[in-house]
């Protein structure tokens, strides 16, 4: 089966000149020899007439002895070879050749013996032989006025018999066929020959390049570049290639310098996240003495009046002290590397935690959070990855917001769903934040502020509790952000 372009390029190509020129040159040679044929069958037909006119003259005015004369006077056309006159029995009477007179026909041409057999009550026979010779036959009948003579011999007295030779213009006809035919399968040849040197020049051997070029790229050669010397088709798809592995070797640097600047910072929030989980379990041992000693004070305080007017600040100590202990708690618990398993998770504790992480930020520019719960609030998930949504999504909010910013977070039950909404007034999102939120290393933080990954990560953690994140967001107005989450089922 031919399979590669080139094979079948040139069988099409062939096919067409077979079609186109051998054909039509067929047909005329073919056009051609018939008309020799028709044009010999015509000069026998006169010639026979010639003779056969010539004899029955001759037989009428009863002279029977001029008739060697007559086939010898027809038989100087040089366009002739023989003439003969054969009586039924298959035995020359007169030849234009002597010497055959009184022989046997099949001696001397046994071909004409099968003829004169077939031919044996037809006028006129013609019929081609070898050397594309021509042979015909008439029959001579014994008519009236040959019965003075030939009175009782049957119906065929004899045959006359014409034997051409090859015209000049016939040997160059069927001279011309044979050399016609080797010229052709020359030309053919030689089409053949000259598709397959053009077609590896201008095609196969261009195409190669471009289809190495394309392996090199798919290895990871992007230094690779094509020769262009011409203004042609290949020449157009070498300077596309070109251009289009200078922009993969750019995309690729890009990409690289990017990674591993995303990769560089990445290491640093995660060894500025190790710090801070140590410092925040150092933080836990001072305050722990702290509140231990604020708290045995406001014991001292309640039966000691000189310390009794000092209780409410003991009290302050002692509760932000608190404060911080909890905060130091949760920063360990966040930073935690702890089992992914899905358990019953209650969203509303997985943001109450996640507040009091964002608390200092949210009060520190006054921002206003208001809150609203379902019944249940209860589904099947992971709570640390839940608090890094909540955290994830709190902290854009808090960073798009001015001073005096609002929030609103919500959880509504439906048929089969929970509902999670966090809402604000921020800035909100131009046509292209939006399309490209969810996008890895994508951010519109000042340099070395945002990582980009927050919201693929939600996206991520989304995805792998089967709940679907949708948002609306307008410049100016505020985004909002819909978790839709399964309900947890007890005897799921």
């Amino acid at each position: 089966m031919v399979k590669t372009v080139k094979s079948k390029f040139i069988i099409l190509v062939l096919t067409i000149v077979v079609l186109g020129t051998g054909l039509p040159t067929l047909f005329l040679l073919s056009q051609l020899k018939e008309n020799f044929t028709e044009r010999s069958f015509d000069m026998l037909d006169v010639t026979l007439d010639v003779v056969t006119n010539s004899i029955v003259f001759s037989i009428k005015g009863g002279v029977n002895n001029n008739l060697q004369e007559i086939i010898d006077g027809v038989a100087k056309n040089k366009k002739l070879n023989v003439v003969r006159i054969i009586i039924p029995s298959s035995i020359i009477l007169y030849s234009s050749i002597e010497s055959e007179n009184g022989l046997p026909l099949e001696e001397v041409a046994a071909d004409h013996a099968n003829i004169i057999t077939e031919s044996s009550f037809r006028t006129r026979d013609f019929e081609i032989k070898e050397n594309d010779n021509y042979i015909a036959i008439h029959t001579l009948l014994n008519e009236k006025y040959c019965q003075n003579c030939h009175q009782g011999k049957g119906r065929i007295l004899a045959y006359l018999s014409v034997n051409t030779k090859e015209t000049t213009a016939e040997k160059f006809f069927y001279t011309g066929i044979f050399h016609t035919f080797f010229l052709g399968l020359a030309i053919f040849l030689l089409i053949l020959f000259s598709l397959y040197i053009s077609y590896n020049k201008l095609i196969n051997n261009p195409l190669k390049k471009v289809i190495n070029g394309l392996d090199e790229v798919g290895d990871g050669n992007l230094e690779i570049s094509l020769q262009v010397d011409n203004d042609d088709e290949f020449g157009i798809i070498n300077n596309h290639f070109n251009n289009m592995v200078k922009s993969m070797k750019t995309a690729k640097e890009k990409i690289e310098e990017l990674s591993f600047s995303e990769l560089e910072h990445t290491d640093k929030l995660a060894t500025i996240g190790q710090l801070t989980a140590e410092i925040s379990h150092e933080i836990n041992n001072p305050t722990a003495i702290i509140m231990s000693r604020a708290d045995y004070l406001m014991m001292e305080a309640d039966d000691n009046q000189y310390l009794k007017k000092y209780s409410e600040d003991f009290n302050a100590i002692y509760s932000q002290t608190e404060k911080i202990s909890a905060i130091t708690k949760n920063v360990l618990k966040y930073s935690r590397k702890l089992p992914q398993k899905f358990t019953k998770v209650d969203l509303k504790e997985s943001i109450k935690s996640a507040l009091t992480i964002l608390k200092l930020k949210i009060q520190k520019k006054g921002i206003a959070v208001s809150e609203n719960y379902s019944e249940n609030t209860y589904v099947l998930g992971n709570s640390i990855q839940l608090e890094q949504v909540v955290i994830n999504i709190l902290h854009n909010a808090v960073d798009a917001m001015d001073v005096g910013g609002k929030i609103d977070i919500k959880i509504v039950e439906g048929n089969n769903n929970l509902v999670l909404g966090l809402s604000d007034n921020g800035h909100g999102m131009d046509a292209e934040t939006k399309e490209k939120i969810f996008a890895p290393f994508f951010t519109t933080k000042p340099e070395n502020v945002g990582t980009g990954l927050g919201m693929f990560i939600i996206e991520r953690i989304c995805k792998n509790h089967n709940a679907k994140i949708t948002f609306e967001s307008e410049l100016g107005v505020g985004t909002t952000f819909n978790i839709h989450f399964n309900k947890f089922e007890e005897n799921a």
